[in-house]
């Protein structure tokens, strides 16, 4: 994942089982944090935060089923039409939320049921339906601003949100990773280029694909979905430079989460049997599978081999246990307290710099009752710059997010506080869990931040090769950004995965970042994970036979250990080895020898015969053991 574009641990935990059997964080690992930004609970704060529960009280049931993002563009629109200006849709846009230029927002509808009828009854509301997921009670789409208050009135109608968007983890040119990770051996000593193998590619778009090919770093690609961006043709050069037989094909994953699960079913349509994406997707569930992670384990387990990047939010993440403190007051009495009374964790937003934050707790999907918000603030006089205060009444989601462009002139000082607004669960049995990722070289710099538990969605599926990342050049030291495990998992049941599974080089070459379509190195797990796919690609042409739970396997179980001994969360189960993971499942004919009767027999000679098949060595030594009748030990010929 490069960088904003990019995409996405927690804390080591104890489960403490209770009466019900319901595990719980009892302990989680402090998150890295110091210095001198200490934000306390004041009068000033209070008055802040005073406008926002007054707006959230007043809510309509109907207003209470709409995110706080989607409400904050209907109520400005109106704002402006009220005072006689016109208003411009198309600059109401951000990371979060999109609105065309004639006023229509793009919405995901949490619904009950799908009926022809129901489905009718929104397009006779407005809404261009683009896609509909029945078995996740989904319906995409474009939804006049006019008409969303409408819709959320319907009684079939859950929740009316925004739809997920990604964020990347991200011929005569030839990734330095064939060489460190060993494919050119593989390749060489085995014969294998992973043909009769179809890879598919998830990720933003292959816009400059045929400059590529005219360079000989490409050849055909079965293109099923393109959106902006080359990453999805820099993933691509990767494969091919590791595996140039295996043939290639291609969905952009650059729409929404849902397409997403679209287009995983669409490339196994089209015929691959492995996929790799490198899309990280932050409306996607923490603490339990969401639709992403479900499809993945399907390909998975349904005989494919699914390869992710791990994500780059080592550096960007924070996770803790929630401790109350007082708070403002009003409606929120309680602050999450970071440490000894600090309720804001503080950083520096650079001059033009953009910043979105991904909050969840431990709440399971459809069914939060405990009620956080999120608040940005500006930490010289506690000015609110951008908030989310959705409803969470026992049927929301367990979900915050915001996103804020700085554009005063100059860096500004900002910090992230979690307020309570209303909770049904032991406050102590609650883990807060966010990310915040920027658009500036580099990390945040937040004041406390959790490398643990970093990784979230489908790379937290054990079932998937999640992919972390070490530079090429210096492959024995992971990246600081690369996202860590474990994956701590509350629902169905509490369980810690091990993951991420194994290890890619990044910061490599490719041809269309030569040309300055994409960037030149290719940094982060995007550029990790296209390697680790070529190489399940060769292991599979080595041994057809194998089903696509042993090709993991054998990636995993060859690789070359690194970190502490055995698996640990930050490398997986070490650095990928394409030699060593093809030697492990090659099927190799061996040779025969045949003896035969000897012939032209004299007192102190004879001649010795023999026929032979080479299988699939390329040469074969043999010596012959012979004696008289009457001699006790045999006498043995020199290797001929």
């Amino acid at each position: 994942m490069t960088r904003f574009k990019r995409t996405l641990g927690i804390v080591i935990i104890l489960a403490l089982v209770l009466g019900g059997g319901t595990p719980f964080l009892a302990t989680v690992s402090e998150a890295v944090g110091g210095g001198e930004n200490y934000q306390r609970i004041s009068s000033e704060l209070a008055q802040q935060v005073a406008e926002i529960y007054q707006q959230k009280q007043s809510l309509t049931p109907a207003q209470r089923k709409i995110d706080s993002s989607i409400l904050q563009v209907v109520r400005e629109v109106e704002a402006r039409i009220l005072a006689g200006k016109t208003p411009e849709f198309g600059c109401l846009s951000s990371p979060l939320i999109k609105m065309d230029k004639v006023g229509n927002l793009e919405v995901k509808l949490t619904v009950t049921t799908q009926t022809d009828e129901q489905l009718q009854r929104l397009e006779d509301m407005g809404m261009n339906i683009r896609l509909t997921l029945p078995e996740y009670g989904i319906v995409e789409g474009s939804l006049p601003y006019r008409q969303i208050e409408a819709v959320a009135e319907l009684g079939f109608v859950v929740r009316v949100g925004t739809p997920g968007y990604p964020l990347r983890k991200a011929g005569d040119v030839t990734s330095e990773g064939d060489t460190v990770l060993r494919a050119a051996e593989a390749r060489a000593a085995f014969g294998v280029d992973g043909s009769g193998i179809k890879v598919g590619v998830i990720s933003d778009g292959v816009n400059n694909l045929a400059d590529s090919q005219a360079s000989g770093d490409l050849p055909f690609v079965d293109v099923l979905k393109d959106e902006e961006g080359d990453e999805g043709t820099a993933m691509l050069e990767i494969i091919h430079d590791l595996a140039p037989g295996a043939a290639l094909a291609f969905y952009t994953g650059w729409i929404s989460s849902s397409d997403m699960v679209v287009g995983i079913g669409a490339l196994e349509a089209a015929g691959c049997s492995i996929i790799v994406d490198d899309i990280g997707w932050f409306d996607q569930s923490k603490f339990e599978d969401g639709p992403i992670a479900q499809e993945a384990r399907r390909f998975a387990t349904d005989g494919g081999v699914y390869v992710t990047a791990a994500g780059n939010s080592a550096q960007e993440h924070y996770m803790a246990t929630y401790v109350r403190t007082t708070g403002p007051g009003g409606d929120y009495p309680y602050a999450h307290d970071y440490g000894g009374g600090d309720v804001g964790n503080a950083f520096t937003v650079p001059y033009g710099g953009t910043i979105g934050v991904f909050l969840q707790w431990n709440n399971q999907w459809g069914q939060s009752g405990d009620d956080f918000d999120l608040i940005l603030h500006r930490s010289s006089d506690y000015e609110i710059l951008e908030r989310s205060d959705h409803y969470q009444e026992g049927d929301g989601d367990p979900w915050e997010a915001l996103a804020w462009k700085n554009d005063t002139g100059s860096p500004v000082s900002v910090f992230v506080a979690i307020w309570e607004w209303e909770l049904v669960s032991d406050p102590s049995s609650l883990v807060l869990d966010y990310y915040v990722l920027s658009d500036w070289p580099g990390c945040p710099g937040l004041q406390y931040v959790t490398p643990e538990n970093s990784l979230f969605g489908h790379p937290a599926v054990e079932e998937v090769l999640s992919t972390a990342a070490a530079y090429w050049g210096t492959p024995n030291t992971i990246q600081p950004y690369s996202s860590r495990g474990p994956a701590t998992i509350y629902f169905p049941e509490y369980e810690e995965r091990q993951v991420p599974s194994i290890t890619g080089v990044d910061g490599v070459q490719t041809k269309t970042g030569e040309l300055g379509h994409f960037s030149d190195p290719f940094d982060g797990t995007s550029a990790a994970a296209p390697h680790v796919a070529a190489i399940a690609a060769l292991v599979w042409e080595a041994n057809p036979t194998l089903t696509s739970a042993q090709v993991k396997q054998a990636v995993e179980s060859t690789a070359a250990d690194k970190g502490a001994p055995g698996y640990d969360y930050t490398w997986g189960w070490g650095l990928a080895d394409a030699y060593e993971a093809v030697a492990s499942v090659i099927q190799l004919d061996t040779p025969t020898v045949t003896t035969q009767a000897a012939t032209n027999i004299g007192t102190g000679s004879a001649t010795l015969n023999m026929s032979y098949t080479l299988g699939d060595y390329s040469s074969v030594d043999v010596r012959f053991a012979y004696k008289k009748a009457a001699d006790s030990a045999w006498t043995k010929t020199l290797w001929i």
